[in-house]
């Protein structure tokens, strides 16, 4: 874990800021006079910073850095700047210099309703910290302009945070709490629990006990606590299935989809605890490296002691195929893999032996020689120009080459930083061709690729697709016949 800004103003992530970029949304309500967490975010980002609040201070502090960046000002080393400790404020504000655009200030407060709220200054007039609920500071108030949470992202054209960050003086759980009922999950969300630790005249512990509780039943995880500051992830854990490496990529696609849609970052433990498994009277191996990523979800090497609290099946049942297209095209590989001139070859991908068999996934070997043949001839009618074929049986690839056209050119990707033979190189491979022709009645394997790719699967029709693969499944598949 890192702080991002000051020991006074900042609050502590993931170092790498896991499942953000720079398109994320990043609100950060309570300025004051330190703005390091919200300059360090958005320089790591290089994303815009939503800065929200209404105290006169703040917003004049926030112009004031704006100015500097633009080369209007420089700056005054004055003790109220980054808590008494201006000297390290502004070291680490001008080594975090961004556009002044990225900065998006807006002096409304947040609270729980639309409208004209008194907002109470502290009884010290050195310091700069406001308060919308009385007995946190002083009895002076000033009147200011208070918005939902909802409503300030209605005018933003949000439909969601991607980070929010609040030190709003005591509100924090009457924020969070309505939050929650506008179902609004943050990716990230800090915390200064100012109600519990920091008010002048009133504390609530308890109140923030079960505004805490709220949000672990919500799925939120405390990954961080400095005293009253607390950081929370919204996360899941998910144990993944040991089988093949389609078949594991299928449950990744659909927690990146999940994640993507509903604002989570999942863990995904890839389950090597099988060194190989039976199938059709045929050894197949399971035990796979990992040579990708996802932008969501994380795979991860051990095992954890927390159970799984995802069923695929069901969150399955909440995506739509635009939702797994769009997840599919966050699964890179970790390795360099093009095509000379980035052609768009067609790809085939020949599944085998281990598919011959009883059972309603696969064929008999008079089915499957059908299906080989009919793809050739189809290929050769077609006259592309540039074709990939891959298969864990070489002589089934050897024998499909063998009987295409002459004026085919067979390709093979140019691939670094991975054995080519490795089971990860010719599906991304498949990825990344113009469609791809599936020479089985089925397989996982080609699925996931043409999801990674966007592309069509062209198969041979089967009632199983139309009952079972093409809803489970959701990429984009067609017939050849």
């Amino acid at each position: 874990m890192k702080r991002f800004g000051t020991e006074y103003g900042g609050f502590y992530y993931p170092e790498s800021l896991d499942g953000l970029d720079s398109n994320s949304i990043i609100y950060c309500i309570g300025a004051g006079e330190d703005i390091s967490h919200d300059i360090v975010l958005a320089k790591k980002l290089d994303s815009t910073v939503y800065i929200i609040d209404p105290t006169p201070r703040a917003i004049d502090h926030c112009n004031y850095v704006k100015n500097i960046f633009d080369g209007k000002n420089k700056p005054v080393y004055d003790n109220r700047f980054g808590g008494g400790k201006p000297f390290d404020y502004w070291k680490l504000i001008l080594e975090n210099t961004i556009d002044s655009n990225k900065i998006i200030y807006n002096n409304c407060g947040i609270g729980i309703e639309d409208s004209i709220q008194k907002f109470y200054l502290p009884s010290n007039e050195e310091y700069v910290s406001c308060s919308l609920l009385e007995g946190m500071k002083g009895e002076k108030y000033i009147k200011v302009n208070v918005k939902k949470l909802k409503t300030l992202m209605k005018e933003y054209g949000h439909t969601k945070i991607d980070l929010l960050k609040m030190d709003i003086e005591g509100s924090e759980c009457d924020v969070i709490d309505d939050m929650l009922k506008e179902k609004i999950y943050p990716k990230y969300l800090t915390v200064e629990f100012d109600l519990a630790f920091n008010g002048e005249r009133i504390k609530n512990v308890d109140r923030c006990n079960k505004i805490i509780k709220k949000l672990q039943e919500n799925d939120y995880k405390l990954i961080y606590q400095n005293h009253s500051d607390f950081t929370f992830a919204r996360y899941l854990y998910y144990n993944g299935r040991p089988h093949g490496l389609g078949n594991r990529i299928e449950e990744i696609i659909i927690l990146e989809a999940y994640a993507q849609k509903y604002n989570y970052l999942i863990d995904y433990h890839w389950n090597n605890s099988l060194e190989n498994w039976t199938w059709n009277d045929c050894i197949v191996r399971a035990t796979f490296d990992i040579n990708f990523k996802a932008q969501l979800v994380n795979i991860i090497q051990e095992k954890r002691d927390e159970r799984s609290n995802i069923n695929i099946a069901n969150i399955s049942k909440t995506l739509n195929q635009d939702d797994i297209l769009e997840a599919g095209k966050k699964i890179l590989p970790l390795f360099d893999i093009k095509f000379e001139n980035n052609i768009k070859p067609i790809g085939v991908h020949i599944r085998g032996t281990d598919r011959i068999g009883e059972g309603k996934h696969n064929m008999n070997e008079e089915q499957f020689n059908n299906i080989f043949i009919k793809i050739i001839n189809k290929i050769n009618e077609s006259n592309y120009k540039y074709i990939f074929v891959c298969s864990e049986y070489e002589y089934y690839k050897n024998e499909f080459i063998k009987r295409l056209n002459k004026n085919i050119k067979v390709v093979v990707p140019t691939v670094n930083n991975i054995d080519i033979k490795n089971d990860s190189v010719d599906l991304f491979s498949l990825s990344l061709c113009n469609k791809i022709y599936l020479c089985s009645k089925f397989s996982s394997y080609s699925i996931i690729a043409s999801i990674i790719g966007n592309i069509d699967l062209i198969c041979n029709y089967d009632e199983i697709y139309e009952n079972e693969i093409k809803e489970r499944y959701k990429g984009k598949i067609k017939y050849f016949n």
